[in-house]
């Protein structure tokens, strides 16, 4: 399989409640308490969710990627093996 992944693409296979604090966080550069009060969740339901996104980025990142930069000087994922759960 010659199919390669863009590093938004691994982030978008997320479950929706991970994805979106670690997009506020780490993209939007919001503190937690502004991604509760966005969410209508509590801190401690944000610093959870966000500890979970990172470890399981990590882990799908390790698992199945070579990570790269492309051309134009994005992150990017080749897959190691034809069988991924993306």
């Amino acid at each position: 399989m010659d199919e390669k992944l863009s590093f938004g693409e691994i982030v978008d296979t997320l479950p929706e409640s991970y994805r979106r604090v670690l997009v506020y966080s780490e993209l939007a550069g919001m503190t937690n308490a502004e991604i509760a009060s966005a969410l209508g969740v509590g801190e401690g339901a944000v610093k959870i969710r966000l500890h979970r996104a990172r470890a399981r980025l990590r882990e799908d990142l390790g698992t199945y990627c070579t990570l790269y930069r492309d051309g134009c000087d994005e992150l990017s994922c080749e897959p190691k093996t034809a069988l991924r759960r993306f």
